[in-house]
């Protein structure tokens, strides 16, 4: 799997980059919740997206456009 869950995660926590951007992540929603499941503290919901217009791009949710494998 390698570290970019884990990264993600750490990213999506801070409220400062929802200040500068409208973070976005390419991926599994099923991959990435399991990593969210190992790290309750984070506190973040996944939000399914098929296209960057249905981001809801708020702190505490990662909008995640469906990537299957």
């Amino acid at each position: 799997m390698g570290i970019g869950p884990e990264i993600s995660i750490k990213a999506f926590q801070k409220k400062s980059l929802y200040e500068k951007c409208k973070p976005l992540l390419i991926g599994n929603k099923s991959i990435t919740g399991s990593y969210l499941e190992k790290f309750p503290e984070a506190n973040i919901k996944v939000n399914a997206i098929t296209t960057p217009e249905d981001g809801l791009y708020e702190w505490g949710t990662m909008d995640v456009i469906k990537m299957e494998i």
